[in-house]
């Protein structure tokens, strides 16, 4: 399996595609690159060199005893360490869920390696603490549904260790009001799409969120589904990837 160093512990990637530009998928809070399977095969590895990887503590990649709490901020920093891994000097990347705060993060911290920036379902610029007391009662009843087998499927025999340091950590950021990405968004210095549904049932003031960041920068702007659930990307897959591939093949205008 191909893995690389970061922070001396082995973190998992893979490649897929072998023509086209790049494209980095960042997957969301308590899941694993192996989400998007499915996805790259139907949507975009025969347009684009998708590259993708496990965060530290999740799917294949070494675990961990607990999560960081700046934890969006230092899983950019892996995905910055991997541009350098392959050798990709820019790509488009998509993000979706948590993997959105990843991605913004990277944009924001290495505007030089975003072509432009897919943030699918993003949970806010903080963390509500209603927000993860839901996420932390459903993950109680989720573990006993078949929730629970995709997560032993995501990352094996110790999979409910890393779903519960997953909440631990989101729980932690609620109670400490900690942004989810070090710089302010007004900053970002790339094109960024954001994308949601109005009956995310994970995000339930999704619209608000978009429009907050709207007014932040006009590099930003909105696409919001009538229908589908948390992780667009997934939920309303056909539309999203169309989407997808039309935003990254647009000519980009630098509008600041």
């Amino acid at each position: 399996m191909p893995y690389f160093k970061y922070n001396d512990r082995k973190v998992y990637f893979n490649t897929y595609g072998r023509k086209g530009p790049y494209l980095l998928l960042l997957h969301g809070n308590s899941t694993a690159s192996a989400m998007f399977k499915g996805e790259i095969k139907r949507f975009y590895e025969k347009r684009f060199k998708v590259f993708t990887f496990d965060y530290p503590g999740h799917g294949k990649s070494e675990k961990t005893g607990s999560f960081p709490q700046d934890f969006w901020y230092e899983n950019s920093k892996v995905a910055a360490a991997l541009f350098d891994r392959l050798g990709v000097r820019k790509a488009f990347v998509i993000g979706t869920s948590g993997g959105a705060l990843t991605g913004l993060n990277l944009a924001l911290e290495h505007p030089e390696l975003v072509f432009k920036l897919i943030c699918d379902s993003f949970i806010g610029e903080k963390i509500p603490f209603e927000m993860a007391e839901k996420i932390e009662r459903d993950r109680i009843s989720e573990k006993k549904s078949e929730m629970g087998f995709a997560w032993f499927m995501l990352h094996g025999f110790k999979w409910e260790k890393a779903v519960d340091m997953d909440t631990q950590m989101l729980l932690k950021a609620a109670r400490s009001g900690q942004k989810t990405c070090r710089q302010d968004p007004s900053g970002v210095r790339v094109p960024v799409l954001l994308t949601g549904s109005k009956t995310d049932e994970t995000v339930p003031g999704i619209e608000k969120i978009m429009e907050s960041l709207k007014k932040k920068s006009n590099m930003f702007e909105s696409i919001l589904f009538d229908g589908g659930s948390h992780m667009t990307m997934l939920t309303r897959n056909y539309d999203f990837g169309r989407i997808a591939v039309e935003f990254f093949n647009r000519p980009a205008v630098n509008t600041n």
